[in-house]
């Protein structure tokens, strides 16, 4: 199962996202079914699917009438918006509330604003049988200078999540325990040179714990990463047309990988990748 979003033309509107699911069975050609044919309880303006597992699809969509960003779950049950218990977002802040994995349990992680000393900030979510936690990546006794805001765009089913995190001196990639076990912040440096990355983030990680990103080069360019569990990272790239690739995501085998490639004039398209 593959999701996503496509853009198209609106006469109402000058952007109309939607997203879709994809559902390949074997041997045969891929079924889309577009989220706006579900009918959601409530007017969206457009939405994005971020994250799918057996248990469902999450993702984000926009209220038209109040043009304020919700975290949704998609499942046998329908599409719904989440809340999360017990936290309220701040009034009138950046709309970064969005659901970006699931696990096979049912697991929902993302992103939550919140107000610290009346600047708004994030931190990562989860969302399990209905409790809700906040997460921050640690910075207490760490190499890493005081952390300004999380995200977390995956979980598996071992409750290991990734993500990234922001501090004075940039972005940085993590993985760590959803229990509150451990974190390792995660910075791309490239084994042959030694060279390191100017920002990393990790976007998913599968059962074996094998995780994929995306970094940026000290020039600027854009480039995915695998890194298997136990070994050293792996540049992923694509071939010309494509200039800048992201990784997205990383079956539960470790073979596939889906991904957001750029073109010269920095248009986007979605691929499916074989990973090294």
């Amino acid at each position: 199962m593959t999701v996503g979003n496509t853009w198209t033309p609106d006469e109402e509107k000058s952007d109309a996202f939607h997203g879709f699911v994809e559902i390949r069975a074997a041997g045969g050609a891929p079924a889309f079914t577009p989220t706006s044919a579900l009918i959601p309880p409530f007017k969206i303006l457009w939405t994005t699917i971020r994250g799918v597992s057996q248990a469902g699809a999450v993702g984000l969509t926009v209220d038209s009438g109040t043009n304020l960003q919700y975290p949704f779950l998609l499942d046998r049950n329908g599409f719904r918006r989440l809340e999360l218990p017990g936290v309220s977002p701040p009034t009138g802040s950046d709309p970064q509330y969005a659901a970006f994995g699931i696990n096979d349990v049912g697991v929902i992680v993302g992103i939550f604003p919140k107000k610290v000393n009346a600047a708004v900030t994030t931190s990562g979510f989860a969302l399990a049988a209905g409790l809700a936690r906040l997460i921050d990546f640690p910075d207490a006794g760490s190499s890493h200078p005081p952390v300004t805001s999380t995200l977390i765009k995956d979980i598996n089913n071992w409750g290991e999540i990734v993500g990234r995190f922001d501090d004075q001196n940039g972005t940085h990639g993590f993985r760590g325990d959803y229990y509150g076990g451990f974190f390792e912040a995660i910075d791309f440096v490239d084994p042959a040179t030694g060279a390191a990355a100017t920002l990393t983030v990790v976007n998913g990680v599968n059962d074996s714990g094998d995780i994929v990103g995306h970094y940026l080069d000290a020039a600027g360019a854009l480039h995915s990463f695998l890194r298997r569990a136990g070994k050293e990272f792996q540049t992923v790239d694509l071939p010309p047309p494509i200039f800048g690739f992201q990784l997205n995501g990383i079956d539960a085998t470790g073979q596939k990988g889906i991904g957001t490639g750029f073109d010269d004039q920095d248009d986007p398209y979605a691929f499916e990748v074989d990973l090294p």
